[in-house]
């Protein structure tokens, strides 16, 4: 109630869905610029209606850009959230200043990284040999082996979608499509910490934003094998903290 009064305040016109199911059939049948999902909903939760948003824009070419909402600001929900391939989050209460910030954010596509301490920059750099920052990952989960197993699927889940979007707005020169994918897994391997995934994701957001076709194919070639890479990696992380 607290997001849509902030919401109709600003003068945007809100449609409200009861349930996760209710949220995924909105979504299918009419047009929204954002939508807030709350990941505790009846029939379906957020994250299994935003998993089933992304398997439906396979087919449509299109995103919706999605906002993760929760009252509870558990551990690892952020993580869970841009593993599943949203494109924010914020936590209940609902402050005023966060949620327009995460807004404008998303719509104007900015940048918005997984790492709050380096918001511009994107993941430091990981050790020699490694994809990505082991030890940071694993200390921002609190050394939570299920919770890492559980972002790795999603993430799984996610990226290979994202990835055809990307795929398919690159042949087919769509530069706001591309720029759409692109941003997203850029906050989905920022999570991970993967620095050389990212800046192959942010050039390629870079070339789409300019709609500088050349230089998206070749950052398009990169963050192939990038992600490959990273999604090698994962696996063998999550199965050695499965043992």
């Amino acid at each position: 109630a607290v997001a849509v009064r902030l919401l109709e305040r600003r003068g945007h016109s809100v449609t409200i869905a009861r349930t996760g199911r209710e949220a995924l059939d909105l979504t299918r049948t009419r047009p929204f610029d954002v939508a807030l999902m709350d990941l505790q909903m009846p029939e379906m939760g957020g994250l299994e209606a935003t998993a089933a948003i992304r398997h439906r824009e396979q087919v449509t070419g299109k995103h919706l850009s999605i906002i993760a909402m929760t009252a509870h600001a558990m551990k690892g929900d952020r993580e869970r959230c841009l593993a599943a391939g949203m494109d924010g989050y914020v936590a209940k209460p609902i402050q005023a200043d966060d949620l327009f910030q995460t807004i404008d954010s998303v719509l104007s596509r900015s940048p918005l990284e997984a790492s709050a301490e380096r918001p511009s920059a994107g993941p430091p750099p990981a050790r020699r040999g490694e994809l990505f920052d082991r030890r940071a990952l694993m200390a921002r989960l609190e050394g939570d082996s299920g919770l890492l197993t559980e972002i790795v699927e999603l993430f799984m889940k996610s990226a290979p979608g994202l990835m055809r979007d990307a795929e398919k707005a690159l042949h087919g020169r769509d530069a706001k499509a591309l720029e759409r994918a692109a941003h997203t897994l850029k906050g989905m391997v920022a999570n991970f910490g993967a620095r050389t995934a990212f800046e192959a994701a942010l050039r390629m957001e870079k070339m789409a934003q300019k709609d500088d076709a050349t230089g998206a194919r070749a950052a398009w070639a990169s963050l192939e094998k990038e992600m490959a890479r990273l999604t090698k990696a994962l696996v063998k992380l999550a199965e050695e903290h499965a043992a």
